[in-house]
């Protein structure tokens, strides 16, 4: 299919709602369009490349999907919002499901050192991981939506809505905490998570002081350069 970008709309290469991008390694954008219910491809030159899910803006092979990445395969990992599942798009456009039972899932990340999945699991109040063999397991996050656990082992705190999460080479997560007001840190080597950035307090402040002192108020979004 052939569009350009930002034409909304219901026919090809219409933007209703885009929520979340990710890059290739050949330059071409995935996009998730969550009112419109679908995934688009497109190349470095705009054009649409592909598209899956509902064309017509109605809930179909997608609902509501708010995020997407990919691995070094190729492969492209949906968080699928509103069907409450993570869906894999294959190199050749395949759509599956992956195994697990998810709560609202916002965001997706993967390793770079063994391919699993970590998944923002917004309605459950936690960050799900999903390793090569499918099995699923909590990292942080107890489930409580509150503000607890820094210092301590992720596996034992508390996060309150995490909407977005990625995954640095040494598999550090870094996590948007979106309604503590915080932006949180899991240590790989360790465990342990402690707050990156915010104080908790939804307000606006601190800047020139260390990050962890400032305010944040609602961080929905997190990327690594």
């Amino acid at each position: 299919s052939i569009g350009t970008w930002g034409s909304a709309g219901s026919g090809d290469g219409g933007l209703l709602e885009p929520s979340a991008v990710a890059l290739d390694d050949h330059g071409n954008l995935y996009v998730t369009d969550k009112s419109a219910h679908r995934v688009e491809k497109f190349g470095p030159d705009g054009r649409v490349l592909a598209i899956w899910g509902k064309r017509g803006g109605q809930p179909g092979e997608f609902e509501a999907p708010r995020g997407v990445a990919l691995d070094g395969a190729g492969n492209v990992y949906v968080a699928d919002t509103g069907n409450n599942r993570i869906r894999k798009i294959d190199p050749s456009g395949v759509v599956t499901t992956v195994p697990g039972t998810f709560n609202q899932p916002w965001s997706v990340a993967v390793s770079s050192k063994d391919g699993s999945l970590y998944i923002a699991d917004f309605g459950s109040n936690r960050i799900l991981k999903v390793d090569p063999l499918g099995v699923v397991t909590p990292v942080p996050g107890i489930g409580n939506a509150s503000y607890s656990g820094d210092g301590h082992a992720a596996t034992s705190a508390t996060l309150n809505s995490p909407s977005s999460v990625v995954v640095d080479p040494a598999d550090n997560l870094y996590i948007a905490d979106s309604e503590n007001n915080a932006v949180r840190k899991v240590i790989s080597s360790t465990g342990n998570i402690s707050t990156l950035a915010g104080n908790g307090t939804a307000v606006y402040g601190g800047d020139g002081f260390n990050a962890n002192l400032a305010g944040l108020y609602k961080p929905y979004s997190v990327y690594l350069d």
